[in-house]
C-alpha cells in the first residue's frame, strides 16, 4: 500500500512527534518544540520514502526505529541505545492504542480491515483513535512530569 501525502501529513508526522515526546518524556529528557518538529517531519518523510520509493513495506517498522533512533541521537544528542529505547517505548504505546481501537472499530462496525486501509476517512479515524494512549501519556508527562527513568541531569534541563 502506497503512503499518500495526506496520510504522511495528518498521521505519520503526529505519530512521530508523539512517539518521540512520550519516549523522551518517560526517560526524563526534555527538548525544544523545534527538535520534535524536525524529528517528526524527517521521520515521517523517511517513512514515505521507505514505503513509496523503496517499496520495503515489510521492513518499514524496523527501518523507522533505526532512522528515528539516529535522528534523536543527532538532534537531541542522546546516546543511540537510549534513542532506540525512546522509539520502542513510543511504538509500544502506539501499538497498544492501535490494537484496542482498531479492533473495537472492526468489531462494532463489522468493517473489513482492508476497507479501513483503503478509505482515507476510516484510516484517519482509526489512526487518531489509536493515538489516544500516546496523547494521554503525553498529557501526563506534560502536566504531572511523569518519568520512568531520569536520564537528564537537572530537572528543568532542556537538551
Amino acid at each position: 500500500m502506497k503512503l499518500s501525502l495526506l496520510r504522511v501529513i495528518f498521521v505519520a508526522v503526529p505519530e512521530c512527534i508523539l512517539m518521540v515526546y512520550v519516549g523522551l518524556g518517560l526517560l526524563g529528557v526534555k527538548t525544544t518544540v523545534k527538535n520534535y518538529l524536525v524529528i517528526g517531519v524527517v521521520g515521517a518523510g523517511s517513512l514515505w520514502f521507505i514505503d513509496n520509493l523503496l517499496n520495503l513495506y515489510g521492513l518499514h517498522s524496523i527501518l523507522s526505529i533505526i532512522i528515528l533512533g539516529v535522528l534523536i541521537n543527532i538532534v537531541v544528542d542522546v546516546e543511540i541505545k537510549q534513542s532506540i529505547i525512546v522509539i520502542l517505548i513510543g511504538m509500544i504505546i502506539l501499538a497498544i492504542g492501535d490494537l484496542i481501537f482498531v479492533t473495537l472499530i472492526v468489531k462494532i462496525s463489522n468493517l473489513n480491515v482492508g476497507l479501513i486501509g483503503e478509505q482515507d476517512y476510516l484510516y484517519l479515524l482509526c489512526m487518531y483513535l489509536g493515538m489516544i494512549p500516546l496523547l494521554i501519556t503525553a498529557y501526563s508527562i506534560y502536566r504531572f512530569d511523569i518519568t520512568l527513568i531520569k536520564l537528564a541531569g537537572d530537572r528543568d534541563e532542556v537538551i
